[in-house]
This record gives structure tokens, C-alpha cells and sequence, in this order.
């Protein structure tokens, strides 16, 4: 079970302490919106909006569960009609299938109850042919620490260290496009980006 972090008492801080070690991932994503123009986008656990600076033209959602963090959001995002942040729970995304062309959920797989539940509703709502793009950490390549580790994230960080990367890459209804781990730090790679084309 995951204890969620309280995001609430840490919101107005939260770009302060993640922005940079998460800067890495966000370029990632800058590159990723910045050849993808005009597109319907959709991001899962926006927080408190450090993608929103790589957004131009796009029709942009996005969602998260906390209100505090989406207040700190939508400061970002005041004064821009494309777009749309929203309060919902991302293991329940309430948008019709095959609705965006890119989804992407940065940061947050290790973070909710049920990761594979919400990777599941992310490739629902993306069309054939669309992109899901994930930023995570994962166990594969340090297992004997994340098992150490992991109840200890779980209790008092909120996020996990037991995801199998294996699961992402077999998926049958995904092709992958792009595969590195990213957001270094110490010489330390802290997390995967994970990009993913939907099968027609």
C-alpha cells in the first residue's frame, strides 16, 4: 500500500526541490511538444505544472488529484486558453477512449496505488497511433536495493521502487519508440523515459 505523500504542505515548495532534479525528463518532454504542434495532449498527475513552459499551440489537459497542487498550476497557466486543468483521480480518467494523440505521465506511476491500473487508462484515452509516455523509476537494473528500500519509500516519501520495467515494454497494444534513463544526479540515474507508439 502507498502512503501518499501530503503535496498539499509541499506544494508551494515543490518546484523548488524537484525542478531541477527532474529538469532532465521535462526537456524530454519539451522536444517531444515541440514536434508535435497542434496535437491534443494529456498529462497525468500534471502537479504543480513544471511541463507547462514547453507548451505552445497544443490543446493541452491536466489532471491531477490535488487541489493545492493544482492551484500552483494553474498560477502557470493563467492567461492560456489551451489549457484545461482539472481535479480527477488518474486510476479513473473520466475522458472518452482514444481521445488525446499524446499522453504522458511524468513522475507518477511510482507514486499512485496502482500504476498498472492508471498505465492501463492512459493507453485507453490515447488514439491509435498516439504516443503514451511515461517517466519512472524502476526496479530491473537495481533489485536487491529496491527491495531493501522500497517499504521505506512506500511509508514515508509516497512513491514506490518495485515497478517492473518488463511489463511496460511487452505491452502488447504499445511499440516502443524510445527508451533512456534520465535525471541524473551524483552520477546517478534516477529514473526511465519511456516512449510508446499505440498499435492500430
Amino acid at each position: 500500500m502507498i502512503e501518499p505523500r501530503n503535496y498539499s504542505l509541499i506544494a508551494p515548495l515543490y518546484d523548488r526541490i524537484f525542478a531541477r532534479p527532474l529538469e532532465e525528463g521535462h526537456l524530454l518532454i519539451g522536444e517531444l511538444l515541440q514536434s508535435n504542434p497542434h496535437k491534443k495532449i494529456l498529462e497525468v498527475g500534471i502537479g504543480s505544472g513544471l511541463t507547462l513552459e514547453h507548451v505552445d499551440d497544443q490543446d493541452f489537459t491536466g489532471i491531477d488529484i490535488n487541489e493545492e497542487m493544482l492551484y500552483e498550476a494553474q498560477v502557470k497557466a493563467l492567461g492560456r486558453h489551451n489549457i484545461h486543468l482539472l481535479q480527477m483521480d488518474a486510476e479513473n480518467l473520466r475522458f472518452d477512449n482514444n481521445e488525446f494523440d499524446i499522453v504522458m505521465a511524468p513522475s507518477v506511476l511510482s507514486a499512485v496505488s496502482h500504476p498498472i491500473k492508471v498505465f492501463e487508462e492512459m493507453i485507453r484515452v490515447t488514439r491509435p497511433g498516439g504516443k503514451v509516455v511515461v517517466i519512472s523509476n524502476f526496479s530491473d537494473d537495481k533489485k536487491m536495493v529496491s527491495k531493501i528500500f522500497d517499504p521505506l519509500t512506500r511509508s514515508l516519501l509516497g512513491f514506490r521502487l518495485d515497478l517492473e520495467l518488463d511489463y511496460f515494454k511487452k505491452h502488447q497494444k504499445l511499440k516502443i519508440l524510445q527508451i533512456k534513463k534520465i535525471n541524473h544526479f551524483a552520477n546517478i540515474s534516477l529514473s526511465w523515459y519511456l516512449e510508446f507508439e499505440k498499435q492500430k
